[in-house]
């Protein structure tokens, strides 16, 4: 779960328009409170901001196709991820906002991690090369006479 919060900075959303949206593109709508009642078991409707996020599939006769996840969302391997077409009519769409990466927020995580990890590989480096060695005892030296 860290890790899907912290790959989810990764991204953010940037207006749009419809007519330049490409077909399959991850979109988050912000609907109206008439939208919301409608699309409510789709989405985030029921916070302060209504809002719906799928994958655009197309206008036909005023409506956008958008097609939304159905599930809880936890994908285990060999899992088929289950989409839903839902219609949402145009006049009750107050925005919308397709997914981007965040090219900045991309690199702050890349570049934290790779600092973490040089701390890590460093500390084990400094722990590995401090061996003991036994203490200089004066009394332990013999003294030894050469014979022959």
């Amino acid at each position: 779960m860290g890790a899907t919060l912290v790959l989810s900075g990764c991204y953010k959303y940037v207006p749009t328009r419809l007519d330049v949206t490409p077909v399959d593109e991850r979109v988050r709508l912000v609907v109206s409170p008439a939208g919301a009642t409608d699309l409510a078991a789709f989405g985030g409707v029921d916070g302060p901001v209504p809002t719906v996020e799928g994958r655009f599939a197309g206008l036909e006769d005023g409506t956008l196709l958008m097609r939304v996840p159905v599930g809880n969302g936890l994908m285990t391997p060999g899992a088929v991820s289950l989409d839903q077409m839902i219609r949402v009519p145009s006049e009750e769409i107050i925005s919308i906002e397709r997914r981007e990466i965040d090219r900045a927020r991309t690199g702050l995580l890349l570049a934290g991690a790779l600092g973490g990890a040089a701390i890590v590989v460093l500390r084990i480096m400094e722990a590995s090369g401090q061996r003991s060695d036994p203490p200089i005892d004066p009394d332990l030296y013999l003294f030894s006479i050469p014979i022959g």
